[in-house]
């Protein structure tokens, strides 16, 4: 889960994908950031302040400028 206010920093470093919005199983709109080696999804939350996130990289060095942005990172698959 990522604070609202994150969002414009996290979309400063990644670029938005010129689609439409993915319309998820239950009808939440999923937008795609993306940068090199990396993907990111993000969709409303329940909570109105905060939004749902996942980041896919390539490589886990992809996530280190993402580092510098305070996420508190709930889950790491590896």
């Amino acid at each position: 889960m990522l604070c609202k206010r994150l969002l414009p920093t996290l979309q400063s470093c990644l670029q938005r994908v010129p689609l439409r919005p993915f319309l998820a199983p239950v009808d939440t709109p999923t937008d795609f950031l993306v940068a090199p080696r990396l993907l990111t999804g993000v969709t409303p939350d329940w909570d109105k302040d905060n939004v749902q996130g996942w980041i896919a990289a390539q490589h886990r060095s992809a996530l280190l400028p993402l580092s510098q942005l305070g996420i508190s990172w709930q889950r790491c698959d590896r």
